[in-house]
């Protein structure tokens, strides 16, 4: 498997999660005799996609906000994104920074709120 080959592979096998461990790349490289430069190019191939170079998987990944830094059992709800997550206080809190900034914003959206269903769907 030749250098781009082997980064496609990783990408993949990363998408879940955006983690690859050393192993999984290690297991992707190990018929391959790749130069140093090939190596940095892989990292940087890897870390321009977003995803990260790990040592071992965690069992039961526990994620955080990526702003505030609370972990799922100490708020309402995560909301993922590309590279991270928010939490609902801290989305409350950029609505209110927002709302401050721009109070026009705010009645704007507050139709469109009243209008989304808050309870969960049986």
């Amino acid at each position: 498997m030749k250098l781009p080959e082997i980064i496609r592979a990783a990408i993949q096998l990363s998408q879940a999660n955006r983690t690859i461990t050393f192993d999984q790349l290690n297991g992707l490289i190990e018929t391959e005799k790749l130069e140093p430069e090939d190596i940095e190019s892989l990292f940087a191939a890897l870390r321009d996609a977003g995803i990260n170079i790990v040592e071992a998987m965690n069992a039961s990944p526990e994620v955080a906000c990526s702003f505030c830094g609370k972990r799922e059992p100490e708020i309402l709800q995560l909301i993922a994104g590309a590279g991270g997550f928010i939490c609902n206080e801290c989305v409350q809190l950029c609505v209110g920074i927002i709302a401050t900034q721009n109070p026009d914003w705010l009645d704007q959206h507050r139709q469109f709120l009243t209008t989304l269903p808050l309870e969960p769907k049986s």
